[in-house]
Parts: C-alpha cells; structure tokens; sequence
C-alpha cells in the first residue's frame, strides 16, 4: 500500500470514528471525565490522603546485595582470624556457606544413626533432637 493510499485509508477511519463516536473527537474531554471520575472515587476513600503521605515516603526501588564479605555496616569476614583470601578462593572455587554448611548436615546425619539414646543424658539428647529437626526442615526446604 502506498503512502497515498494509507494516509487516505487512516483519514476516512479518523473520520468513521468521529462520526459514530462523537466523543472520540474531544481526547481532552475523556481526560477531563477520567480525571473527575478518579477524584470522585479518591474522595471516597477515607484516609487516602494519609495513605499516600506514607506511600511517599517509602523508597521506589529496593534491592539488596548480599555480599558474604559483609554484614550490615559492619565488616565482620575481613576480621576473622585467618586468611580472607582464602575464604574467597574457597567460596568462589570450591563452594558456598550453604553448600558446606549441607555437606557437614548430611555427614551429621549419618553419624548420628549411630548414636544409642539410652546413652545420652538429658540435655544430649535435646541437642540430638533440635540437630534431627533442623536437618528434617531443611530436607523439606529442599524439596526431599
């Protein structure tokens, strides 16, 4: 279709529109009806005003890094006893908190069906069973 032929072919939809519905002629009366709807609609909502003083001040994007190097606002790796470079080395080539964290729990878990409870005493035995009920919520939370 040619630049002609569209420019006529849009002309005669504006004028269709126009013709069957008056008020797409008038945009800025559609603006005006939307604006008069909502400030009917606002004025209906009890304290709108105060919600939107609150809403104002809450930030418009959030985000958070989480960085294993630091805690808050306090630098707390980089203070331990140790070499921080090679906490980072294992962190970025052997594997993460959580992943170490998982492999020390399942080896835990292993050993701990070794364990006879008659010979535990009583607070053992509450350390055993607090360490079973992490480990089964954790299998959960992995989908186990």
């Amino acid at each position: 279709m040619d630049e002609l032929a569209r420019s006529n072919s849009l002309q005669s939809y504006s004028t269709f529109l126009k013709k069957t519905m008056p008020i797409m002629a008038d945009w800025s009366l559609i603006s005006r009806y939307q604006k008069m709807i909502w400030e009917n609609y606002r004025s209906m909502l009890v304290g709108y005003d105060l919600f939107q003083t609150f809403i104002r001040l809450a930030p418009t994007y959030l985000s958070q890094v989480i960085n294993p190097w630091s805690f808050s606002l306090i630098q707390f790796t980089k203070e331990l006893k140790g070499s921080p470079e090679l906490e980072y080395k294992i962190l970025t080539e052997v594997d993460g908190y959580g992943a170490q964290l998982g492999t020390i729990t399942d080896l835990l878990e292993v050993l701990s069906g070794y364990l006879k409870m008659d010979d535990l005493s009583d607070e053992d035995r509450f350390k055993y069973m607090k360490f079973k009920k992490l480990a089964e919520d954790i299998r959960i939370a992995k989908g186990y």
